[in-house]
């Protein structure tokens, strides 16, 4: 594969808009931070939060993106994989984790499920569903929208087996 992806070959552009970006790279942070008992990782992450939605909103937003995390505490279908930061290409419990997100915030409830049941082990996805609703719209409120997601995309990723190599799990 290229080193860059042209921005018509990832599926639906999902981690080319500005909010889909600023996902991607919270998560990344996120987990190359626990991954790596980095405690400087949260706060580039805090840091990252502020410097797309401003010293008060980015207290706020970072807050409710740590809850929406802890939320799948527990529940998560282990490893949560990632790809390094400056990675072109997006993995299969990344495009789950934004979509999770897109469907809460465009009210699609079928995929939402189909996004949870694929990436946690609860029967009750309440928890996290709620904690997903109170951080996407807040970032709506911040003007930071995520394009809805299509079936048929979401079908594809779930279809990826989780237990392959990283690179088999390649969406584009």
């Amino acid at each position: 594969m290229s080193e860059e992806c042209p921005k018509d070959s990832c599926p639906y552009g999902l981690h080319h808009s500005d909010a889909e970006n600023f996902i991607l790279k919270a998560y990344r942070i996120w987990f190359q931070a626990a991954h790596n008992f980095d405690e400087l990782g949260l706060i580039n992450l805090f840091q990252h939060f502020q410097k797309h939605l401003g010293p008060q909103r980015g207290g706020i937003a970072y807050n409710s993106f740590v809850n929406y995390l802890s939320s799948f505490s527990g529940c998560a279908k282990c490893p949560i994989r990632y790809f390094e930061m400056n990675s072109p290409h997006i993995c299969r419990e990344e495009c789950l984790f934004i979509s999770l997100l897109s469907a809460v915030q465009n009210g699609d409830d079928s995929i939402a499920r189909k996004c949870a049941n694929s990436f946690c082990n609860l029967e009750n996805h309440s928890r996290v569903f709620n904690s997903a609703g109170e951080f996407v719209f807040l970032l709506r409120s911040y003007g930071k929208n995520l394009f809805p997601v299509p079936d048929a995309f979401v079908d594809q990723v779930i279809s990826l087996d989780a237990a392959s190599e990283p690179s088999q799990r390649i969406l584009h």
